[in-house]
């Protein structure tokens, strides 16, 4: 078993498209064929009144391929991608 602290982004996930948003902490090898990845969220982009089922305010679910996560997910849950919509 490996374990590496701080892995690139790139190394964890198949493209770009949630940098900023979620941080990889550590990848653990456990073989030659599987890697396990834990990351983290900064948590202040989620809008909380939007889900879908495999993301929310609690959780996110990615699929592993080919040792990297990929999101398929509801890309507007984060509110960093675009304005938010306010009522003052």
């Amino acid at each position: 078993m490996k374990i590496e602290l701080y892995p690139n982004f790139e190394s964890v996930f198949t493209d770009e498209q949630l940098k900023g948003i979620f941080y990889p902490l550590c990848s653990i090898e456990l073989d030659d064929k599987t890697t396990l990845f834990f990351v983290s969220s900064n948590g202040i982009w989620i809008d909380e009144n939007d889900t879908s089922d495999v993301n929310s305010n609690c959780f996110t679910k990615f699929d592993l391929v080919e040792n990297k996560y990929t999101f398929n997910g509801n890309i507007e849950l984060y509110n960093g991608l675009r304005p938010c919509k306010r009522n003052f």
